[in-house]
């Protein structure tokens, strides 16, 4: 073609064109960033994150308080209790204030109240916690209370037995006669006697009460978590030893007062990036100091 032709002209006129819808489609990409981005990543005047307008609920109650109120225990080992000076410790315990970071890059804006499992869907219900972090396993019954999260953590269940016990395991503990203490729970009856069907179930109110009845030689075996069978076998050999092998697969998550959407959807990004994403970093250490082992890395491009 020659030169200044009317295929250079209908060229120039496609560019200008290009060019201007190309600003055009920069400008309202922007402005919808700029309407979409949460407020809660920029600190407001004072520095303390706000939420996005309209947000509401949970979410901006919790940013405008400062802190984040959390139910959880004192008495479950390794996932929450408190050392010998009374500091709270354990893994749900260093979760939680990854999630309190989250919120306000702070991991000590947080405040923990201590109460029995049978108080978790009650004060969460109450509006008394933000959320609860307390071992807890997500079943549909308790879906219909509480909203969850996505899972943290991927549990089973084990005994803890009397260090000088003939039985070494669930499967050698058929026989009639067998006293099995368990946490009070409204599955407790059909979680013991799906796998020890001619058990005695004691419920008692704590996983720790359920392991000093094994200790008083009230109960034969004591049902609880696996990591927490195997943390009391290993600080009290003398006293304990854990089945060999755990049963009943179950997941833990956040429990949250059902139908705040936005608060479970900021809560489920957190847990994700945690336990897959970008701060995996910051979960792994947590992980391997309390249960003595790395986690599973996130393969690259292995879905979710």
């Amino acid at each position: 073609m020659v030169d200044g032709g009317p295929s250079s002209f209908f060229s120039r006129i496609s560019r200008k064109r290009l060019l201007a819808g190309g600003s055009l489609a920069l400008a309202a990409m922007l402005s919808a960033c700029n309407l979409t981005t949460p407020q809660a990543a920029q600190p407001a005047a004072s520095g303390t994150p706000v939420a996005a307008p309209g947000v509401g609920g949970k979410l901006d109650q919790v940013l405008k308080r400062g802190k984040v109120i959390v139910g959880t225990d004192s008495a479950t080992p390794p996932f929450c209790f408190k050392d010998k000076d009374g500091n709270w410790v354990g893994f749900d315990i260093e979760f939680a204030k990854e999630i309190a970071r989250g919120l306000f890059d702070k991991p000590d804006a947080i405040e923990f109240v201590d109460e029995q499992p049978s108080s978790r869907i009650p004060n969460l219900q109450a509006d008394k916690v933000d959320f609860v972090i307390q071992a807890m396993t997500i079943t549909p019954p308790r879906a219909q209370l509480v909203n969850f999260t996505v899972p943290y953590y991927r549990d089973a269940v084990n005994l803890v037995l009397p260090k000088n016990s003939k039985y070494t395991s669930f499967k050698d503990m058929q026989a009639a006669g067998i006293k099995v203490a368990i946490l009070q729970n409204r599955d407790a009856d059909t979680t013991v006697h799906n796998v020890m069907p001619n058990a005695t179930v004691i419920q008692i109110e704590t996983q720790a009460a359920s392991v000093l009845a094994v200790e008083a030689g009230r109960a034969d075996a004591a049902m609880v978590e696996h990591p927490m069978a195997m943390y009391m076998a290993a600080q009290n050999p003398d006293k304990f030893k854990a089945g060999k092998d755990s049963f009943t697969p179950n997941n833990f998550g956040l429990a949250v007062r059902a139908n705040d959407w936005p608060w479970l959807y900021w809560l489920n990004t957190t847990v994700n990036d945690l336990v897959t994403g970008e701060y995996y970093a910051q979960f792994a250490p947590i992980y391997k100091k309390w249960f003595g082992e790395d986690p599973t890395y996130p393969l690259s491009g292995s879905p979710l």
